[in-house]
């Protein structure tokens, strides 16, 4: 009976290990449940995770293709810009000889230039020439104004000695009436003397009257030759200044002839620049045509460039809706690394109760063991 009351004693603290065992295990299911419902949230949030990852993956490969398309344009570019380039050395090589054909010109300008100095400074040894030359025709002009003022009066007691011999004349032509007449009464005197004498008589008035008239004829001759006198006198004046005129005249042609030297100097120094400056154009204008062809191959780059750009634009949107994509996966990541911790803390939960479960289940078997016993 002792030992079955000891058996009893055992047996009743096995069941209360047992009780305690099953309040353990009834704690662990129920750290187990939490478990289980917090793994099931973390399930929903990886799922939302994987979801996010697929959009953001989609966004990916749609940037893939974008840079895909803007890694062709950049290839179309870049050929451009070779071409680009290859235009741009030949423009180089032009210019550079349209710089060797510009440097020969502005050498042959120079020379040219020389020449030119040398043809202003006759030009102004021809001035001062001419400087003189006026001043010796100043002073012919006011001899020979002088020689026109006398030449005036010669011509007006020319004009007085003329109107006296007109007058002469006219007396003369009376007088050559009077002797016609005298002569008639000659002829007609030696027919009669009487009759002769009267004729005579009549000559002899005619030939007063006109010896009157040579008188007046005279005395305008006198005048005029007074006024001619003057003007001999100044016409020896006008020489005088016009022989001076002529000195400084030859001066002056002197020095032209020194100036047209120099500006045939000039001149010969200026077709040497303008062959050159010929030259310089030539170079000058396969420069342009180089410049053209590397604005061609300028253009055909930016063309490419366009292309590239309108690429890039396209990967960028992609890469956009991509960025967007991984935002939304990064937030459901959140979300599931929520859960899983959630889970976590629920699997502890589990843990403690399975070790709670587990200490009484020892003590259920200790006390079961004891109860046998």
């Amino acid at each position: 009976m002792m030992g079955h009351k000891d058996c009893m004693m055992g047996h009743n603290e096995g069941m209360m290990g047992h009780k305690d065992c099953m309040m353990g295990h009834n704690e662990g299911m129920k750290g187990h449940n939490d478990c289980m419902k917090g793994h099931n949230e973390g399930m929903m949030g990886h799922k939302d995770c994987m979801m996010g990852h697929n959009e953001d993956m989609m966004g990916h490969n749609d940037c893939m293709m974008g840079h895909k398309d803007c890694m062709m344009g950049h290839n179309e570019c870049m050929k451009g810009h070779n071409d680009c380039m290859m235009g741009h050395k030949d423009c180089m090589m032009g210019h550079n000889e349209g710089m060797m054909g510009h440097n020969d010109c502005m050498k042959g300008h120079n020379e040219g230039m020389m020449g030119h100095t040398d043809c202003m400074m006759g030009h102004n040894d021809c001035m001062m020439r001419h400087k003189d030359c006026m001043t010796g025709r100043n002073d012919y002009m006011m001899g020979h104004n002088d020689c026109m003022m006398g030449h005036k009066d010669c011509m007006m007691g020319h004009n007085e000695c003329m109107k006296g011999h007109n007058d002469c004349m006219m007396g003369h032509k009376d007088c050559m009436m009077g002797h016609n007449e005298g002569m008639m009464g000659h002829n007609d005197c030696m027919k009669g003397h009487n009759e002769g004498m009267m004729g005579h008589t009549d000559c002899m008035m005619g030939h007063n009257d006109c010896m009157m008239r040579h008188k007046d004829c005279m005395t305008g001759r006198n005048d005029y030759m007074m006024g001619h006198n003057d003007c001999m006198i100044g016409h020896k004046d006008c020489m005088m200044r016009h022989n001076y005129c002529m000195m400084g005249r030859n001066e002056y042609m002197k020095g032209h002839n020194e100036g047209m030297m120099g500006h045939k100097d000039c001149m010969m120094g200026h077709n040497d620049c303008m062959m050159r400056h010929k030259d310089c154009m030539m170079g000058h204008n396969e420069g342009m045509m180089g410049h053209n062809d590397c604005m061609k191959g300028h253009n055909d780059c930016m063309m490419g460039h366009k292309d590239c750009m309108m690429g890039h634009n396209d990967c960028m949107k992609g890469h956009n809706d991509c960025m967007m994509g991984h935002k939304d996966c990064m937030m459901g990541h959140n979300e599931g690394m929520m859960g899983r911790n959630e889970y976590m803390m629920g699997h502890n939960d589990c843990m403690m109760g399975y070790k709670d479960c587990m200490m009484g289940h020892k003590d259920c078997t200790m006390g079961h063991n004891e109860g046998m016993i």
